[in-house]
């Protein structure tokens, strides 16, 4: 009898979600369950709740290798069941085919980086569920910047404003043909150090300077990658109108009145919090 797997109802608010936790569980189940078992439909659920990015951009290649999984089963021919004595060769490498692809799915989604799945992912960040609700989801520009420096790129990949908080993650990687240290822990990448930037400690929102509520880090999907969470709770009776626009002051300062070593990193995008607004007069009733 195939196994029935119930969980938990999850309430009408946008604060109501599964925990990476129970995801990963519900993968780890699937993962290593029998074959005949195994409910593709909920893992790829689940998969999708934790990397809900297209599949060639979460897994490159995972097209080529299910092709040849579908060839390997046809090999294999139809019939029976078989056993662990008999298994034939051909449907011992589609076993091992398909366990690669799940192997990089999930490689693929433990590196994300979002803005809102960040918190829940970043080794030295106090845990929070990740937000999967399609307004939240939204709310999320992407591809917003991209600066080159003498010794790294700085890429703006992500951010959301949904009215009150707005949240960032850019990335900076090191170019050189040579990768220089890396201290993920204390958001330290030697390549901006020699590009003239540092730790970017406040933003700059529509012309005003707004403190850091929270900051973040994390080993990017490249070698010498560091990617940065920025996290700001917008002061009351701010008016952000129909557009943000961004500063991210990431160049090093010179000293008191003088301009920093690099320029502002700047860019805008629209503003629409109606999900965001919805989404939170749905949870008031």
């Amino acid at each position: 009898m195939k196994r029935i797997r119930l969980l938990r109802e999850l309430g009408m608010g946008m604060n109501e979600v599964y925990t990476r936790e129970e995801i990963l569980l519900v993968c780890r189940e699937e993962i290593f369950s029998r074959a005949w078992d195994m409910d593709a439909a909920l893992l790829l659920e689940a998969l999708r709740a934790l990397d809900d990015r297209p599949r060639e951009a979460a897994c490159p290649g995972m097209e080529e290798g299910e092709r040849r999984l579908m060839r390997a089963l046809d090999e294999g021919g139809a019939g029976a069941r078989p056993s662990r004595l008999t298994c034939k060769p051909a449907v011992a490498l589609a076993a091992a085919l398909l366990l690669a692809l799940l192997a990089a799915a999930c490689a693929a989604f433990m590196l994300s980086g979002g803005v809102l799945s960040f918190m829940s992912e970043a080794p030295d960040a106090v845990p929070v569920p990740e937000v999967t609700s399609e307004a939240a989801q939204a709310l999320v520009r992407r591809d917003l910047a991209v600066v080159r420096y003498a010794a790294c790129e700085l890429r703006v990949t992500e951010a959301a404003f949904d009215g009150h908080q707005l949240r960032v993650v850019y990335s900076t990687r090191d170019t050189r043909r040579q990768i220089g240290e890396i201290d993920v822990a204390n958001g330290y990448l030697e390549a901006e150090d020699a590009s003239g930037l540092s730790a970017c400690d406040y933003i700059v929102v529509n012309g005003q300077d707004v403190y850091l509520d929270d900051v973040a880090y994390m080993a990017g999907e490249e070698e010498g990658e560091l990617l940065h969470y920025l996290a700001v709770n917008l002061p009351k009776g701010f008016d952000a109108g129909e557009t943000l626009r961004v500063e991210l002051p990431t160049g090093k300062t010179r000293g008191h009145g003088q301009p920093r070593e690099q320029e502002n990193v700047c860019f805008s995008f629209a503003v629409d919090t109606s999900g965001a607004r919805s989404a939170r007069e749905a949870q008031a009733v």
